[in-house]
């Protein structure tokens, strides 16, 4: 009855609207990219693609569900603060979003066979900008732009372990939402009629990802003071992407639909490189690069302006106090994880980059569950040139459970 009062809950938190944090970056393309699917993730720099672990269940890479032993649910949500600052003001944004959940199944450990399905944040659109015009003259007004919404993956996928402990994955993914982008205009010293613009684009469609987790490489290298090192490489792509755009106009008296119809939109693919380090059975380094071509997204066979490639690079610490212990402190896990990221955002000819520097750990609840915590510090961005500049905190809380619950039993 707790197993299925757990996965109801799940069911039920995946409902709930993401609601985001304010960044005028998220303004172009599909919004501000999500990549991390857990704290652990959030912990070691966001990053991951060769972790291969029975714990956790790996959101970068399904080659790396080869390792799980025993059924996993894992899901929790994010906490972000935001100071935002230009030359001439400063605000401080807040909100807490649904960060996805994921059931993985094993079916057969000593084959690597695991069948994984989840729902994930892929982007988040949440912005508003107030533009004022003029002073007290009944022909000035003030422009509202605002934008909220983004795109989730629904996903499915397996994994198998090749002979000579060469791991592959593929997943299928099922990409959706809808994304509004308003601009309200208003006349403060007259009695002249308000009126917003409305864009609304609906999007759906498929995609996929495939992955690979090299056998011990250290077999080859032969280094001494390490335990092994695995090399990881994934590939996401999508097809077109159908998008139902609608233009609406609303006055005080009316609201007029402008203009409707439905258009191709082209999200470009991602690779993911990735490898691990482990030191020995309490350590390992984990290191990823990330780049996907955002220059290419196109909306209607038109390239996304304001958009440039994603080129991103992650550093992570972990560290297993004690793993054959049985205490709680013998079990907690620490995280420390840097990155920097040139963003898909390029303003006025500007370069958005972001570096962050994050910290997690692992509260153990029994052997197989635990409540992981990441914490990050976040810039990018720059008061120049008309652009601003944001400084994020965010708190990553995720609950892991895994438990036997296909055990069969003998009578």
């Amino acid at each position: 009855m707790i197993k299925i009062k757990i996965f109801f809950l799940i069911i039920l938190l995946s409902t709930i609207g993401f609601s985001q944090l304010n960044s005028v970056y998220s303004r172009y393309g599909i919004g501000n990219i999500e990549y991390s699917t857990s704290a652990r993730n959030f912990g070691l720099g966001e990053l991951g693609t060769a972790l291969e672990d029975k714990d956790f269940i790996n959101g970068f890479n399904p080659a790396a569900w080869n390792r799980i032993s025993l059924t996993r649910v894992e899901f929790g949500s994010l906490f972000s603060g935001s100071f935002v600052s230009d030359q001439n003001s400063s605000n401080y944004y807040s909100g807490m979003d649904f960060n996805g959940f994921a059931m993985a199944i094993p079916i057969s450990e000593k084959n690597g066979i695991g069948i994984v399905f989840g729902l994930q944040p892929f982007s988040k659109v949440n912005y508003q900008v107030n533009n004022i015009t003029g002073g007290i003259s009944a022909d000035d007004f003030n422009t509202l732009y605002s934008g909220e919404g983004g795109i989730s993956k629904l996903f499915f996928g397996s994994s198998y372990r090749l002979p000579f402990d060469l791991s592959i994955g593929a997943e299928l993914d099922y990409y959706f939402g809808n994304l509004v982008y308003k601009s309200e205009i208003t006349f403060p010293n007259s009695s002249n009629t308000s009126a917003l613009f409305e864009k609304s684009y609906k999007t759906k469609g498929l995609g996929g990802t495939l992955g690979l987790i090299t056998p011990d490489l250290n077999q080859f290298f032969k280094l001494d003071d390490v335990k092994s090192i695995k090399f990881g490489i994934a590939y996401s792509f999508t097809s077109k992407m159908n998008t139902d755009s609608a233009y609406f106009t609303t006055t005080s008296y009316t609201k007029d639909t402008t203009a409707q119809g439905l258009t191709n939109s082209e999200i470009p693919s991602r690779l993911n490189l990735g490898l691990v380090i482990n030191l020995n059975k309490y350590s390992s380094i984990n290191v990823d690069y990330l780049i996907q071509r955002w220059s290419k997204y196109s909306f209607g066979d038109v390239l996304g302006p304001n958009l440039q490639d994603v080129n991103k690079v992650s550093a992570g610490f972990e560290f297993r106090v004690n793993p054959d212990g049985i205490s709680f402190t013998d079990l907690l896990i620490w995280r420390f994880g840097l990155s920097y990221e040139q963003t898909p955002f390029r303003i006025n000819g500007n370069s958005i980059s972001q570096f962050s520097a994050s910290a997690g750990v692992s509260l153990p609840m029994g052997r197989e569950n635990t409540i992981d915590l990441g914490i990050r510090y976040a810039m990018r961005g720059l008061k120049e040139n008309g652009l601003v500049k944001e400084n994020i905190l965010g708190l990553n809380v995720s609950l892991s459970f895994g438990e036997l619950w296909f055990l069969r039993q003998d009578r």
